[in-house]
C-alpha cells in the first residue's frame, strides 16, 4: 500500500513538471518557473507537515505546521501572481487550485514509513 501512495505522489510531481515544461513558448519565463516550482513547493509543504506530525516530537510538530503553512502560502501567492493555469483532460485548473491539490496529496498520501525514508 505504501508503494501505491508513493506512486500517487510521484504522478502528481511528474504531471506538474510536464505541465510546467509545456508552458514554454506559450507563457513568460516567470510564469513557467512558477508553474514548475510552486506545485512542488506546495506538495513538499504538505508532505513535510505530515512527516513532522507522524514522527516528530512536540517542537518538530509545531515547526512542521508552521513550515507547511509557510510553504503553502508562498506557493499559492507566487502562482496566483504569475496567473498560471494547467489544463488536465481539456479541463482548466487554476494554479492555486493545483497547488492546493498538491498540498493535500502530500498531506494525505505521505505515510509514517515515507517520513522515515522506508519504502518497502
Amino acid at each position: 500500500m505504501s508503494k501505491f501512495l508513493a506512486i500517487g505522489q510521484f504522478a502528481y510531481v511528474v504531471i506538474s513538471v510536464v505541465a510546467g515544461i509545456s508552458a514554454f513558448g506559450n507563457s513568460s519565463i516567470g510564469t513557467v518557473i512558477s508553474g514548475l516550482l510552486c506545485p512542488i513547493i506546495a506538495w513538499f509543504g504538505g508532505a513535510g507537515l505530515r512527516g513532522a506530525l507522524a514522527t516528530g516530537d512536540r517542537k518538530q510538530k509545531i515547526t512542521g505546521i508552521v513550515a507547511g503553512i509557510i510553504f503553502l502560502a508562498i506557493s499559492l501567492s507566487w502562482i496566483n501572481y504569475a496567473d498560471y493555469w494547467i489544463t488536465l483532460f481539456e479541463m482548466p485548473v487554476s494554479g492555486p487550485v493545483w497547488c492546493g491539490f498538491g498540498f493535500l496529496i502530500g498531506l494525505i498520501l505521505t505515510t509514517k514509513s515515507h517520513a522515515e525514508n522506508k519504502f518497502d
